[in-house]
């Protein structure tokens, strides 16, 4: 499995395990970035972008962006909390990770992008990972 793998995973489980989220989303939080027709409203989606290194003395270390695509069809005000329930279940988590890499999420930004449907809201929740790799 490699590190950003197994991020993907720990942010999965981690928004999983949060009631606020799970509240709304039940468990319809996936790794797929279009889940499909048959994957009701509202859901999330988490994606880890390449890393960039950033290495110190003695730590192999990289820097992920992990992005949380919060999904809605209930106006905006659904997906406006669904995106402060993200940001609350991962800001400042720290976990080792299967791999034995040791992770840090920090919070960066949140996104709102629009959707040609009117009654379709979308907004990403951004963070930086900052995997020390043993």
């Amino acid at each position: 499995m490699t590190v950003s793998a197994d991020l993907q995973g720990y942010a999965i489980t981690t928004l999983k395990a949060a009631a606020a989220v799970t509240g709304i989303v039940s468990q319809r939080i996936d790794n797929r970035a279009v889940p499909g027709p048959d994957y009701p409203l509202p859901y999330v989606v988490v994606l880890v972008n390449d890393g960039q290194e950033d290495d110190a003395e003695c730590i192999t270390g990289t820097v992920f962006n992990v992005e949380v695509h919060c999904w809605g069809d209930n106006g905006p005000t659904q997906v406006l909390l669904l995106a402060d329930a993200v940001k609350k279940a991962l800001h400042k988590t720290s976990s080792e990770l299967a791999t034995g890499a040791l992770v840090d999420l920090w919070f960066d930004a949140v996104l709102n992008v629009g959707d040609p449907d009117p009654n379709i809201h979308h907004r990403v929740v951004r963070f930086s990972a900052i995997v020390e790799e043993m």
